[in-house]
Parts: structure tokens; sequence; C-alpha cells
């Protein structure tokens, strides 16, 4: 199985590679809008020859350039409140400090199901009847069949993140004959 997610992972490198991350994540598309036509500007006045023009686009490009400074200083502005925001709800929830390790992300989701599902018993149990319960007489345990394997490929969501393995959905939607054959044997 290690060989199987060895191989999707690093073909999907190979041939997708890796995303692009955005380097700065508080500017919204106003601002870039503004920074493209202060860039249409900058061409303008370098492509002109004329000194009257060049001097006219040059004031033209200094008002400009302060509109994108101003853009980009509320867009920060606004971005560092929300994260701020954010943080302090985080703070208040008991959830300061982010959780890297395995065993650390381990006992965070424990205490948060024991937080959750230990409750205290209720004042008026709810009885259940045991004459409405179907029984199983008998749970497959055989091998999983190739059907098996095709039915629950296609199941799957596409956009979510992988799981453990960090195989994305859509890598083993590709082709799920030949998925299907990886996994089945």
């Amino acid at each position: 199985m290690d060989h199987i997610q060895r191989t999707y992972n690093q073909t999907a490198k190979y041939v997708l590679g890796l995303k692009k991350k955005n380097q700065i994540p508080w500017i919204s598309p106003k601002s870039l809008k503004i920074v493209d036509e202060r860039k249409s500007i900058k061409i303008k006045m370098d492509s002109s020859k004329s000194c009257r023009i060049k001097e006219m686009l040059h004031s033209e490009y200094k008002v400009k350039d302060k509109e994108v400074k101003a853009s980009m200083r509320n867009d920060e502005r606004k971005w560092l409140e929300n994260l701020a925001n954010e943080a302090q709800m985080a703070a208040e929830n008991g959830q300061m400090k982010t959780i890297t390790d395995e065993e650390g992300k381990k006992a965070r989701w424990k205490d948060h199901y024991e937080e959750i599902l230990n409750r205290d018993i209720p004042l008026n149990p709810v009885e259940i009847g045991h004459e409405n319960i179907e029984e199983l007489d008998t749970i497959n345990t055989n091998l999983i069949t190739k059907d098996e394997i095709k039915w629950a490929i296609k199941k799957l969501k596409n956009g979510k993140a992988g799981g453990v393995d960090q195989i994305a959905t859509e890598l083993l939607k590709a082709d799920i004959l030949t998925t299907t054959e990886n996994l089945h044997n």
C-alpha cells in the first residue's frame, strides 16, 4: 500500500507540480485592479517621447501610486483586524496554539469529543424498545470485490483534502480501472 501512495504522490507532484501560494493574502481584487491601472500609466509614460505628455502622465502616475498605497494599507488593516478577531475567538474557546504533531492532534480530538459527548445523565431518560431493532444474522467478512472498490471511488467527493495518505480523490478518479486494480491486488 505504501508503494501505491508513493507512486500517486510522486506522479502528481511531477505532472501537476505544487500549488503556488499567494504571497500577500490581504490584497483585494480592487487593489489589484488599481495596480494594473498604475502599470498601464507607467508603460504609457515610459513609451512617451514628448516631455509635456510625460509630465502629465507622471502627475497622473503619482496620484494613482498614492491610491494604490492607500488601498493596500486599508486591505492589510482589514485583514489584520479579521485575523485578530479570529485569534480572539480562539482564545475565548481555549484553542490558542496550533497543534502540529500527530500525538497532540489525537489528544486534542480526544478532548474535543470528551467535551461534546460526555454529558450528565438526563433526568428523563428515553426508553428504547428492543422489539423494533433488527438483528443481523451474518456480517459479510469476504474479501472486498473490485465492484465495491469502484463504487467507493465513484462515491468520493471532489475537492476534498486527501486523508493520511495525502492522495487527492481526483487522482484516484482519474483512471478508476487502474486504481481499482492497484487497490484490489
